[in-house]
């Protein structure tokens, strides 16, 4: 079972944008992180501000958020 997880994963790797695979990584990273450390929800939470921040911090987002 692992093994075709793992071969799923090579072949959608080898399909991505070379753009994505450093998105790819640090998301493994944090997986392999969490893990290791046992995190809860709330504190993944916060580990993965940094690279969605990126998402939320636009011009768009303030808009589509403003009345609330």
């Amino acid at each position: 079972m692992v093994i075709k997880n793992k071969e799923k994963i090579q072949k959608i790797l080898q399909q991505l944008p070379d753009n994505y695979l450093d998105e790819v990584i640090e998301y493994l990273r944090f997986l392999e992180f969490k893990n290791k450390n046992k995190i809860t929800d709330k504190s993944s939470m916060l580990l993965s501000e940094k690279s969605l921040a990126k998402d939320w911090l636009t011009p768009e987002e303030d808009e589509a958020w403003k009345d609330l």
